[in-house]
């Protein structure tokens, strides 16, 4: 039995260290990757959401643009879009469920006006009474009104949907853009 204790060869301490070494950095590796991949993961989610609200407010202009051509009340096809101020938060309902709630208030996109809220049917509004507060802000733009055939109405403007939020200190921001023609006047 003696002679068996003998040949049986152990695992010195130094070895036993070294293989813990190598398991503790190999699980702090996959760990790390986790950390890092459910981060991504929220980023990715934001940028999706902000890309949709963009793309919300340019088609909300597009379709007041439409609507203006259906409605003999507003015979000119920018009235409410390009007739005033050229910076405005949008939604699609206002809280009486009126379509096209236009405000004309924000200068900028870091406004208060500017900033989206969640409300109780999980609808992105600029109202904040009884909804909750999102990161994210959103401002349609209308830059370069063009007179292309010189009878001095608006015959084409470009439209800049802005979304811009926080991560963790960082701002991000997604933007939107789109021409509109009077093509129906050209």
């Amino acid at each position: 039995m003696r002679e068996f204790l003998k040949n049986n060869k152990a695992f010195s301490l130094l070895e036993v260290t070294i293989v813990m070494g190598v398991l503790v950095i190999g699980i702090l590796g996959v760990f790390s990757l986790v950390i890092q991949n459910v981060q991504v993961q929220t980023i990715n989610k934001q940028y999706l959401v902000a890309s949709m609200l963009a793309q919300e407010g340019v088609e909300i202009v597009r379709n007041r643009r439409d609507n203006n051509w259906l409605d003999d009340d507003h015979p000119v096809w920018y009235k409410g879009i390009a007739d005033g101020d050229n910076n405005f938060t949008v939604d699609y309902l206002d809280p009486d469920n009126d379509p096209y709630t236009f405000d004309f208030t924000p200068d900028n996109i870091t406004d208060n006006a500017a900033q989206l809220y969640l409300d109780t049917n999980s609808f992105y509004t600029h109202v904040s009474a009884g909804n909750v507060a999102t990161p994210f802000y959103r401002l349609i733009e209308i830059l370069n009104p063009t007179d292309h055939n010189g009878d001095s109405e608006i015959d084409s403007f470009q439209v800049v949907s802005k979304v811009q939020w926080k991560i963790q200190g960082q701002t991000h921001e997604y933007i939107a853009e789109t021409l509109l023609y009077n093509w129906r006047g050209l």
